[in-house]
């Protein structure tokens, strides 16, 4: 991540710390509390989980009730999936005559490596 992108994204965090602050909500304990780790590991929150559809946590915190995007943070508690990240989207633009020989063989060795592909 760039300097720009890291400035917006702890700008984003503070914004966001200010509004759950000012609107803060009463929240009643639901489910267990979970850490949201924010990829670039700078912030976190804590909170009861309500919700998760795939792409948004919805916790209870001491700041209120919040929705975060899954792909920005990283969830640990008994009611995530054991430190669960939404998957990243890549995509790789190139040469064919490239990636096909190049490419393709190192990314599944890499991810065999790593215990992530199996043949």
């Amino acid at each position: 991540m760039n300097r720009l992108g890291m400035f917006l994204h702890r700008m984003f965090c503070i914004v966001l710390w200010a509004v759950a602050s000012i609107l803060g909500s009463p929240g009643s304990a639901r489910s267990e509390p979970v850490l949201l780790i924010f990829v670039d590991r700078f912030f976190s929150v804590t909170g009861d989980l309500i919700a998760f559809d795939g792409e948004t946590y919805q916790i209870d915190s001491h700041f209120g009730r919040l929705t975060l995007a899954a792909e920005a943070v990283t969830c640990w508690g008994q009611e995530c999936l054991l430190g669960t990240t939404a998957a990243p989207i890549v995509k790789f633009v190139g040469d064919p005559a490239l990636v096909e020989p190049l490419l393709v063989p190192l990314i599944h060795a890499f991810a065999k490596d790593q215990g992530n592909l199996t043949d």
